[in-house]
């Protein structure tokens, strides 16, 4: 996992407990590297430029990075949030495990 997605997920938290309860599970989650950290921020920034170039906002640049990380390990996302539906329609690389809800 990317160090930008544990905080994504641990930044939901919805209490101090359950901070700790994430925290416990996502500790478990092998960390996932990019071959080429400046590379991928560069598939980031294009990722959000594509989105505007489109006439679509991207609330946050972060969503971006992580779908562009998810891309580059050739992963599915698990979402609940439109932007990555969004981003998906500009680089259909982009694949899903399935909506949250």
């Amino acid at each position: 996992m990317l160090d930008a997605v544990y905080q994504e997920l641990l930044q939901g938290a919805r209490s101090p407990r359950h901070f700790i309860q994430l925290q416990q599970q996502l500790d478990v989650v092998p960390v996932w590297s990019p071959d080429d950290a400046r590379e991928l921020a560069r598939q980031a920034a294009m990722l959000y430029a594509r989105c505007r170039w489109q006439g679509l906002t991207i609330r946050s640049p972060h969503d971006c990075l992580i779908a562009a990380s998810a891309i580059e390990a050739g992963e599915p996302l698990l979402h609940a949030d439109r932007d990555f539906e969004h981003l998906a329609g500009i680089d259909p690389r982009l694949q899903f495990v399935l909506k949250a809800q």
